[in-house]
């Protein structure tokens, strides 16, 4: 993953692998990529449970609120940010009618390997 921002225009490049694996530059304003950076640090390991569902590494299991308190954002804010992030391949979501899966995608390759 690589970072770049322009000062001038407060629009950020996050340099990512895709869910198919292919590079995807996301240039979208701050509030997509710090919604991405949320969901980066805020994604487990594998170790969680949710209603008696285990999480893989990378996923999150939440609600649109949740998501969007996560980084201060309005529900219709929040619906349109995770829509971008599907759309270039950041991230995946399942939805069920209680709570909806966030996966992040290539969410290993964002890891530091250990020694």
């Amino acid at each position: 993953m690589r970072f770049q921002c322009s000062v001038d225009t407060a629009d950020f490049e996050l340099f990512i692998k895709s869910s198919d694996g292919f590079p995807v530059v996301l240039s979208y304003g701050c509030k997509v990529f710090g919604a991405y950076i949320c969901l980066l640090i805020k994604a487990g390991e594998g170790k969680e449970y949710h209603m008696g569902r285990q999480l893989s590494p990378g996923q999150i299991a939440t609600s649109g609120a949740k998501i969007g308190s996560l980084f201060g954002e309005t529900d219709q804010s929040t619906r349109t940010i995770l829509k971008k992030l599907v759309k270039c391949g950041a991230i995946e979501i399942e939805s069920t009618n209680k709570y909806s899966v966030v996966t992040i995608c290539n969410w290993s390759d964002y890891q530091q390997k250990e020694a």
